[in-house]
């Protein structure tokens, strides 16, 4: 249609939007673009302590484990709550998002290995969750009728990083 770029019709130097109240004019807008280091820089969010600040959880487990099993328990929740966003443990995290786990079926020499490999991160993370004794709260029946909702209490401030 147009053999050479002389022929081309003239760019338009307003652009123009239009939406149903306003027409905003591109070309004389006064603000700077942004770039990586000036324009709109985002802060990062800030982690708190999932469990001393959500009040809401802290309602419900005193209702739901009585007064007295949750004034034993709250030292603990704070705590793992506390562990579960340090430095420490969200690097760890972070290693285990960015390397997920393989499943290796075959070496190079064509024999069946089926090996799984994952990321060093992800072994810590498993090496916490065993100490923190999340899964056996909810097996070994520590706490009666309510190891359940210890345990998956447990599992919610434990994985904070993994959300």
């Amino acid at each position: 249609m147009y053999p050479t770029c002389s022929e081309r019709p003239p760019r338009r130097k307003r652009v123009s939007i239009r939406n149903n109240l306003t027409i905003i004019n591109l070309s004389t807008m006064s603000t700077p673009h942004s770039t990586a280091h000036s324009g709109f820089l985002q802060t990062p969010p800030s982690l708190h302590n999932q469990f001393t600040h959500d009040h809401l959880i802290q309602r419900i487990l005193r209702r739901q484990l009585g007064p007295h099993l949750y004034s034993d328990l709250e030292p603990t929740f704070s705590k793992l709550g506390a562990e579960a966003i340090s430095h420490e443990k969200l690097r760890w995290t972070d290693d285990a998002n960015r390397h997920l786990p393989e499943v290796i079926h075959w070496d190079g020499w064509g024999r069946r290995i089926d090996r799984l490999v994952t990321a060093e991160g992800w072994s810590k993370l498993k090496g916490f969750w065993a100490q923190t004794g999340m899964l056996d709260d909810i097996y070994s029946r520590r706490y009666g009728v309510y190891s359940r909702t210890v345990g998956f209490t447990k599992y919610d401030l434990g994985c904070m990083g993994l959300m």
